[in-house]
C-alpha cells in the first residue's frame, strides 16, 4: 500500500469538519421526521407547525385583512406617474 503522506493536521481538520457536518444533518433530520410525522398523523397538523408546538402560536391574518387584500396581479391597472426632468436634457454631441 502506498503512503499518501497526508499531514495529521489536515486529517484531524477534515475529521472534525465531517463530524460537525454530520451533526447538522442529524439535527435537520430530527426536525424533518417530526414535521412529517405531524403531517401524517390523524388529524394532521397544519403546515408549518411542528408537533409539540401550539397551533395558536402561528400568526394568522385576521378575517378583515384576508378579505380586503388583493394581490398585485389582480388589481386594476393604473398609469405610471409622468416622467419629470429636474434639469434639461443635454444636447446630443454633433461631430463635424
Amino acid at each position: 500500500m502506498k503512503d499518501l503522506r497526508v499531514r495529521r493536521a489536515v486529517i484531524v481538520a477534515a475529521a472534525a469538519g465531517c463530524a460537525l457536518l454530520s451533526l447538522v444533518f442529524v439535527l435537520l433530520a430530527v426536525d424533518v421526521v417530526r414535521y412529517v410525522a405531524g403531517r401524517l398523523s390523524e388529524p394532521p397538523m397544519p403546515a408549518g407547525v411542528l408537533p409539540g408546538t401550539s397551533a395558536a402560536a402561528r400568526v394568522a391574518p385576521s378575517e378583515e385583512t384576508a378579505a380586503s387584500y388583493v394581490p398585485v396581479a389582480y388589481r386594476p391597472a393604473t398609469a405610471p406617474p409622468p416622467l419629470t426632468a429636474s434639469r434639461p436634457l443635454p444636447e446630443p454631441a454633433v461631430t463635424p
